[in-house]
């Protein structure tokens, strides 16, 4: 099945139609395709057209086996089948009986667990469903790890037993397999088990079409709920002096992308830097880093934000403490020095796969790339939580303090805080908590991997479509 080019007059009207044509599609056989209608929302007549006709496609076969085979062995009940949830997979059970016996068991549990093979995975309840957490993030992690490309999702055909990786765009698909059939690849390791890796003839999956792609669902935004809050209703957009040099020690521990609190650094160079701060921080310079997660864009956006292709984890990197408390200093020259920049706003910091510093950006620049959507709302038990594992500092920009804002805390890409709290939304890039003055509840607002400038290649168009420079000839 081929769809092609609409008028934009009748592009509304046969939208329910392309929907139900893929849908139907996808019913006569296995199809890793998403069924939500969603997924299609962001389609613009004059720039899509998908083909369903059956292409090469990346699969990771027996670890949705071992998943169900792993809540067996916890529960004594066979689920029915696992799908796709942002960073985990949702368990799906045969009836209600069997779904509400297995909930029991795991809201009893301590510290809910099931061993898939031999790696343990937190299981959190996700509203009426069970949810095995960062499942799909460490294969997507592998995924780029073996091919250098990282999948837009990960897929799953229950019927097979396969998980699909899914593509930003068509060359980002045949860069995948290529680099599997050059290596010759036919594992993976997730989590440091080998699962096998194979290429299968499946339908394509819908892709934008005259060298667009289709962005993540953090740009098709849910409508933000500004008629709850006052003051700091909007966030950014924020601009990056990339590759800040800056010379940091890690104190009391090393970073690690499983550790949920803040991380403790000392700023120990250069020392012109270190002049003009040790007077205003009390000597040493000290701040922290939030907790890492993998890298969540993909390749076209990493080389638009001038992310190293090293680079595997990242985290924002807060001021450094006291700075807020500091008086004015004409030696501190953020609108020119990104060093200070980064030092009294905060900044990116990627790792590499050791944990190695690869990059530092820091907030401050004029060019606007980092987007934000919300606000929303932010329960308390999760600022709770946020308080305990030390991630809310004091807030140093001064158009923020003038919204009411007194401090912020980083959340991570693809947290499940939505399943510990239930925020509104997820995460899938990260975002940032807020609490404000007097009785004004907090918020937080999600980064957004789109950049929303117009009129250049690598601009983006609307909320869901990357212009991109004119693509290489595949080989």
């Amino acid at each position: 099945m081929t769809i092609r080019r609409a008028p934009r007059t009748d592009f509304k009207e046969l939208v329910p139609t392309i929907i139900e044509g893929v849908k139907t599609e996808s019913r006569q056989g296995d199809s890793a395709l998403p069924q939500e209608p969603h997924e299609y929302g962001h389609l613009q007549a004059g720039a899509f057209a998908f083909d369903m006709t059956p292409v090469p496609r990346l699969t990771v076969c027996n670890l949705v086996d071992e998943i169900i085979s792993a809540v067996q062995t916890s529960t004594g009940v066979t689920p029915l089948s696992v799908t796709p949830n942002g960073y985990g997979v949702l368990v799906n059970f045969q009836s209600t009986q069997d779904n509400d016996k297995v909930m029991s068991i795991f809201k009893s549990a301590t510290s809910p667990t099931i061993m898939v093979n031999t790696v343990p995975y937190e299981v959190v309840l996700d509203g009426p469903n069970l949810l095995v957490t960062e499942v799909t993030n460490h294969v997507m992690e592998s995924v780029w790890i073996v091919t250098g490309v990282n999948p837009l999702r990960m897929d799953i055909i229950p019927s097979a037993g396969l998980l699909v990786a899914v593509f930003s765009s068509v060359q980002d698909q045949h860069d995948a397999l290529h680099a599997i059939r050059r290596c010759t690849v036919d594992s993976i390791p997730i989590m440091g088990v080998d699962y096998p890796v194979t290429i299968r003839d499946l339908p394509a999956q819908p892709l934008l079409q005259h060298q667009a792609l289709p962005e993540c669902d953090c740009s098709m935004a849910p409508p933000p709920q500004r008629a709850l809050f006052k003051g700091l209703t909007s966030l950014g957009p924020f601009g990056y002096f990339h590759n800040v040099q800056i010379e940091l020690n890690w104190v009391d521990q090393k970073p690690s992308s499983t550790c949920e609190t803040a991380i403790p650094f000392e700023v120990v160079g250069p020392p012109e830097v270190l002049e003009v701060f040790e007077p205003l921080t009390s000597g040493q310079v000290l701040g922290i880093v939030g907790p890492l997660s993998p890298i969540t864009v993909n390749v076209t956006t990493r080389w638009l934000e001038s992310i190293p292709p090293q680079a595997e984890f990242y985290s924002f990197l807060y001021p450094v403490t006291g700075i807020e408390e500091a008086a004015p200093s004409g030696e501190l020259q953020p609108e020119t020095d990104p060093r200070h920049a980064l030092l009294m706003y905060g900044g990116t910091i990627y790792f590499s796969r050791d944990m190695s510093i690869v990059s530092i950006h820091a907030i401050g620049s004029d060019s606007k790339t980092i987007w934000f959507d919300g606000p929303y709302p932010l329960p308390d038990s999760c600022v709770q939580w946020l308080k305990t594992v030390s991630r809310f500092q004091p807030i140093t920009l001064e158009g923020l303090k003038a919204k009411g804002a007194t401090e912020f805390a980083w959340l991570k890409a693809k947290e499940h805080l939505n399943a510990k709290f239930k925020l509104p939304f997820p995460l899938p890039h990260g975002g940032f908590a807020y609490l404000m003055n007097g009785k004004e509840p907090a918020r937080y607002f999600r980064c957004l991997c789109a950049r929303r400038a117009t009129g250049a290649a690598g601009a983006v168009m609307d909320a869901g479509t990357v212009v991109l420079p004119p693509t290489r000839q595949f080989n």
